[in-house]
């Protein structure tokens, strides 16, 4: 039989464990009473670690140890045996909360936070970079132990992981968890509702922790779609080419006509615009602009079509003109 860590039996309190992960837990449970035991002082420890949930193994032994050193020598009379078993469930007590605080420590978890129209790069200490779009959350260790790094995503944020054969990378998103190698890719949640991603090089793993038997193997070009009332990820081709751009600061249009451009304009620059001439959203656009203002992209758009702007609070109004 495998053997099973405290870092397996932490992924099963999570959830996160994949389906062969919960069945060898499973098994391992039923093999004996020493197994359901331990798993009960593991259990203790990572419910009291509140959110700072660990993945390496302390010293579990050591403070039952303590424990059942102070409760071996027996004293007959009522008062002292009762004194001693109280003193006996103090030692256990800050045992272990002694315990949980170096190992915390020792495992200490960083956490970034983005705002409203900010955003941040992380390195992570294996070479990994991530950058935050706004409104985002990143929980990462310290440093990377044990076979597996992991990392928990609220938001959105693109990844270059670095290459580690030996110690894949996994992205905790909702329900969703990533598993990869060495790659790049954009991953983002949407208000709970569904979990976006887009491989940009290299291949990954993406499925529901719910549901690991059903992960979707994608590689570079390729996007997937997770909703929240669903088990299974569905999988795509990668159509919108600017799916990265609050992280370039780049939008390119080839041939496009103007109806898809603008919903992208304006998600880009916070904006509202209003066509007011009706022939205008047929119109097709080859452009791209590379950290442009808004100003400068309404001015191409008056050079391409003759149209006339309007800039009104945070609403734009684009009239006259024609293809």
């Amino acid at each position: 039989m495998k053997e099973v860590t405290w870092a397996l039996i932490s992924k099963y309190l999570a959830g996160e464990c994949t389906l062969g992960e919960k069945e060898q837990v499973d098994t391992w449970l039923q093999a004996s009473k020493a197994n359901k035991k331990y798993f009960e002082q593991v259990k203790l420890l990572w419910e009291s670690a509140g959110e700072q949930k660990t993945l390496e193994e302390p010293d579990l032994q050591l403070a039952w140890r303590k424990v059942d050193k102070a409760t071996r020598n027996k004293v007959s009379r009522p008062l002292f045996k009762h004194s001693l078993q109280l003193a006996a469930s103090f030692l256990l007590i800050t045992a272990l909360g002694l315990l949980l605080y170096f190992y915390l420590n020792h495992h200490r978890q960083l956490v970034a936070i983005t705002g409203q129209q900010e955003r941040k790069e992380i390195r992570l200490p294996d070479g990994s970079r991530i950058w935050l779009n706004e409104n985002s959350r990143l929980e990462y260790p310290e440093t990377f132990s044990g076979d597996i790094r992991e990392v928990r995503l609220i938001g959105e944020a693109f990844f270059e992981v670095a290459r580690k054969q030996e110690q894949p990378f996994y992205v905790h998103t909702g329900k969703s968890v990533t598993q990869v190698l060495g790659t790049s890719f954009n991953i983002r949640e949407n208000g709970g509702q569904s979990i976006d991603i887009h491989v940009v090089s290299g291949i990954v793993a993406f499925y529901n922790k719910a549901a690991a038997a059903n992960s979707l193997r994608l590689q570079a070009g390729e996007t997937a779609n997770l909703e929240a009332s669903s088990l299974q990820p569905v999988k795509g081709r990668t159509r919108d080419t600017n799916f990265l751009s609050w992280h370039t600061r780049t939008l390119s249009f080839k041939n496009s006509a103007l109806q898809e451009a603008i919903p992208q304009l304006e998600k880009f620059y916070r904006k509202q615009i209003i066509l007011e001439n009706k022939a205008l959203p047929a119109c097709l656009l080859t452009s791209s602009f590379e950290k442009r203002s808004l100003e400068e992209v309404l001015q191409t758009l008056q050079t391409i079509y003759g149209l006339r702007y309007q800039i009104n609070g945070d609403t734009v109004y684009l009239s006259g003109g024609g293809c």
